[in-house]
């Protein structure tokens, strides 16, 4: 069972995200602010973060650059889930070297496909038939 890390300022939306992948029969566990999702994501080591960009302090980009950085996370897929949603946005995103950049509100299918897909290709999710 695959464990997802979720990191949100929005204690809400980390709810439901949480909620939802728990309902696919993912592990997930949240943190509501960058610096508690690094912290998580160095001692956890989870399969994937799924990770806000805006939020007080240290930014999504920042966590993930500092993830990047370190030889024990730097294989992690990362996926931003963002508001924030214009083609530059994406671009900086993606050219940061996020695995997907998928915008807020999302659709649970979207969300779970998104997070299948990047298990699969990196090898941390096999689907049962």
């Amino acid at each position: 069972m695959a464990l997802i890390l979720v990191i949100d300022d929005d204690r809400i939306v980390c709810e439901l995200i949480v909620k939802t992948l728990d309902a696919q029969g993912f592990r997930a566990v949240s943190a509501t602010s960058g610096e508690m999702g690094l912290r998580l994501a160095q001692q956890l080591k989870p399969d994937l973060v799924l990770c806000d960009v805006v939020m007080p302090t240290i930014d999504g980009y920042e966590v993930l650059e500092k993830l990047q950085q370190d030889p024990e996370t730097i294989a992690i897929p990362f996926i931003f889930l963002t508001a924030l949603d214009s083609s530059q946005d994406m671009r900086k995103g993606m050219n940061f070297g996020a695995d997907d950049y998928l915008t807020k509100p999302i659709s649970q299918e979207i969300l779970i496909k998104a997070v299948k897909s990047r298990l699969i290709r990196y090898g941390k999710y096999k689907e049962v038939n």
